[in-house]
């Protein structure tokens, strides 16, 4: 096995040689794009140093200043870019293993082969939109995968690039493929949504972390520690639930949950929690507003059954944001976020109704995350939250 965190001192050999940088930018009503072959350089609006060092492994961030007298806007900052040919991996390029980390909990999260495409099912915008946070670039054929990737050849070793940070902006490593069936680019992009970068101001991309090594799993486990250090993220000990959605998919009714609860316990599964998914609540933000047609007996009663068979009682909920159609939406919209134009910002599409996102800056939208947290652990009895950040939380350590 090769040491996949590099030595003291030694250069990344197959990839930090012929490399480039880029800062997408908006300035003065355009969009403007610097690109960066140096160390350093400079335009008439920013200054873009890229910063790289080695040690335990070999990093790379970027950092623009506005040299301007006026607010700028950061789209995007291409940490690194390298062209097809400066990448030294062994064999031929369809031959190559890519990683594809997903963005969410439905996205495709697997390797597979250069040579079979980029195979989308369904081949459909509304698919595209669920799963890729960022739009490629007009005729762009490109394999793209969030955070971090490992890319194996038949032979020789494998190649992990991964953002290490995670505070402020969304990454992506992509490799983008040619018309002439090769490949064209290789990038890890930072994308800061417009970030109002203000005169003298500094925006630094998040860090980009580089290893190679001859055991692409253990490159993936290698980006994990690495990713957990620099986030400084807690440990928590497994645990095992049943989920409805997987079965119900919304659909789950209050009698169809006790049964199966009831079922659990007469095979006594080896399981803590019974997490009752979408499907309770009215509309998305109307949490208290329970469906009385398929859960009569409300929430609490359904926790409180929970827990005289045994098991810990969970609900899903996706506090962020309000259902085009919910109460929240309709008697808050100061309580929505905007963008420049004023209109509500998508969230996402909920079988179809628009959700669009909470303020999460409006006081008045912090009280009431803070009561409704407080009603469903403290009134309703719920232990454990499953959000649609995808994030779990447990309730003490919410309410």
């Amino acid at each position: 096995m090769v040491n996949p965190l590099l030595p003291e001192g030694r250069a990344f050999l197959p990839l930090l040689h012929d490399t480039a940088s880029a800062v997408e930018y908006e300035a003065e009503g355009e969009i403007r794009t610097f690109r960066l072959p140096e160390t350093e350089g400079e335009d008439g609006f920013i200054a873009v140093r890229r910063i790289v060092y080695t040690g335990a492994f070999t990093a790379v961030r970027l950092e623009v200043l506005n040299r301007s007298q006026k607010p700028i806007s950061v789209r995007k900052l291409v940490v690194l870019e390298v062209g097809g040919d400066a990448l030294k991996l062994e064999g031929p390029f369809s031959s190559w293993r890519f990683y594809q980390n997903g963005w969410q909990s439905w996205s495709p999260a697997f390797a597979r082969l250069v040579s079979d495409g980029l195979h989308v099912d369904p081949a459909t915008d509304a698919y595209r939109r669920m799963h890729k946070p960022h739009p490629d670039p007009a005729g762009a054929r490109r394999l793209s995968s969030e955070w971090f990737t490992v890319i194996a050849p038949p032979a020789g070793l494998s190649l992990l690039a991964g953002f290490v940070t995670s505070a402020r902006q969304l990454g992506e490593i992509a490799l983008e493929l040619s018309n002439r069936k090769g490949v064209a680019r290789f990038l890890a992009c930072c994308y800061s949504d417009g970030f109002p970068l203000q005169p003298r101001e500094k925006l630094l991309s998040e860090e980009l972390a580089l290893a190679c090594g001859d055991d692409p799993c253990e490159l993936a486990e290698v980006y994990a520690s690495l990713w957990g250090e620099k986030m400084q993220a807690r440990k928590a000990r497994p645990f095992t639930g049943w989920c409805t959605w997987y079965y119900f998919y919304g659909e789950n009714t209050e009698e169809e949950v006790l049964k199966c609860v009831r079922r659990a316990r007469e095979f006594a599964l080896p399981i803590e929690y019974i997490i009752v998914d979408d499907g309770y609540q009215r509309a998305i933000g109307d949490w208290l507003d329970v469906n009385p047609d398929k859960f009569p007996s409300g929430m609490k009663f359904l926790a409180e059954e929970i827990k005289k068979a045994g098991f810990r009682p969970a609900l899903w909920v996706a506090p962020f944001a309000a259902g085009e159609n919910s109460s929240l939406f309709s008697e808050h919209p100061d309580w929505i976020l905007r963008d420049e134009e004023g209109e509500p910002v998508l969230a996402w599409e909920h079988w179809g109704v628009p959700c669009y996102g909470l303020d999460l800056s409006v006081p008045e939208v912090q009280r009431w995350l803070k009561e409704l947290f407080s009603t469903l652990h403290r009134g309703w009895g719920y232990e454990f939250f499953k959000p649609v950040s995808y994030t779990h939380l447990r309730a003490h350590e919410t309410v």
